[in-house]
């Protein structure tokens, strides 16, 4: 956080605009102690069912994650790496019932955000990982999964002009609070971009080198490394995976 952010904590409103903010799903709570009022209730919105926050947050332990990865790989080579705790037990495997309950609310939650750019750009992640989550149980969720993701992809362009079109109008309306300097180095942030990761990129990857279709795979790689180029994003996963997947089409 501090290295993208430069700051060790986030806004709510940094992430979410009142417009998004108002449209989170609320709850009835009881929030008083005094036992005057200990019956009344207010309406909470549920924050982090909010698809942005969690992908935000989302990319942060995934970016964390890689590296730690990278420098866990440095150490083992130095000799040096923390030795591992033993694996406990392996948990009973459970068997999945298609949800379709949440399917349905998936997909509803998709339409009503048909115009949103950004809001689908969430939408299609949810869906992606409902529908993988659920790809033994029918290879027609597997299907659906990667249906999703080429939407996503394919869609990333409206979602870059339209997150950087409502970002600028922020800093427009916020213009005149802001030191002059602070709004010039926003807006060159802003126009740099959307630079949150792209999980369709991973997924249909991983699901192409699983059914060994190497090629197809190597193809999401090179259209992941353009992608994150010309956003000036870091490439290194796909470059990896795509150096390892050359090998093993040999």
């Amino acid at each position: 956080m501090n290295e993208k952010y430069n700051k060790d904590s986030i806004l709510l409103n940094e992430i979410l605009n009142k417009k998004e903010f108002n449209k989170l799903r609320t709850e009835e709570k009881s929030m008083f102690a005094n036992i005057s009022i200990s019956d009344e209730k207010i309406k909470v919105p549920m924050i982090a069912e909010s698809f942005k926050i969690k992908k935000v947050f989302n990319d942060l332990l995934d970016e964390t994650h890689e590296r730690v990865k990278k420098e866990l790989a440095e150490l083992r080579k130095k000799g040096s790496a923390p030795k591992v705790n033993q694996k406990s037990a392996p948990k009973e495997k459970r068997i999945l019932v298609f949800d379709e309950t949440e399917e349905k609310r998936f997909l509803s939650e998709l339409r009503s955000n048909a115009k949103d750019p950004v809001n689908r750009h969430f939408s299609y992640i949810h869906l992606q990982s409902f529908y993988y989550k659920y790809r033994d149980v029918d290879s027609g969720y597997l299907d659906e999964c990667i249906k999703y993701c080429e939407n996503d992809i394919e869609t990333l362009d409206s979602l870059q002009n339209a997150h950087i079109a409502t970002e600028l109008e922020r800093i427009k309306r916020l213009g005149s609070y802001m030191d002059k300097k602070l709004v010039e180095s926003s807006v060159k942030q802003i126009e740099s971009g959307f630079k949150g990761n792209i999980p369709a990129f991973s997924r249909l990857a991983i699901i192409y080198e699983k059914s060994k279709e190497y090629g197809k795979a190597v193809a999401i790689c090179d259209m992941a490394i353009r992608y994150y180029k010309r956003w000036d994003m870091e490439t290194s996963e796909f470059e990896d995976r795509k150096n390892k997947l050359l090998d093993k089409n040999k």
